[in-house]
């Protein structure tokens, strides 16, 4: 016969919970609002032909409208013609450029927001209809 001996178990620190982590979806970007509805204020005119006409030349008319939407949009987003290059013969010669700016390593000593060095020069900008999302480099406008 064999003897079996009984180990009680020493409790030992607690085993640390480990949350479930919870997947939240990423908000969508770039994804326009849905256009507003173009047969929403349509009279009913009586007629079936009549009523016909003004549906078809109201929906054309929501297309047309949110093709150009999307026309602007697309030229807004892949236009890459928004910066331009400053090159200089020496290091001393741009540390000297933007020291005469008084623009800082913090605000760029290799790309540098445009809007500072026009804040610097005093030139006014037109007001930038475009919402740059996802910029993290972006220096405060005051």
């Amino acid at each position: 016969m064999k003897i079996i001996s009984y180990k009680p178990r020493v409790a030992g620190p607690p085993k640390p919970k480990i949350k479930a982590r919870r997947i939240v979806a990423p908000p969508l970007r770039g994804i326009d609002p849905p256009a507003p509805d173009p047969l929403e204020d349509l009279p009913d005119t009586g007629s079936v032909q009549e009523n016909a006409k003004a549906e078809l030349e109201a929906i054309q008319t929501g297309f047309m409208r949110r093709l150009k939407k999307e026309r602007e949009r697309t030229i807004d987003k892949f236009d890459t013609e928004y910066w331009c290059c400053l090159i200089f013969e020496t290091r001393e010669q741009k540390e000297a450029f933007l020291a005469a700016l008084k623009i800082t390593v913090a605000e760029g000593d290799k790309y540098v927001d445009g809007y500072v060095i026009a804040r610097r020069l005093n030139i006014e900008l037109p007001a930038a209809k475009i919402e740059w999302r996802g910029r993290t480099h972006r220096t405060k406008r005051n």
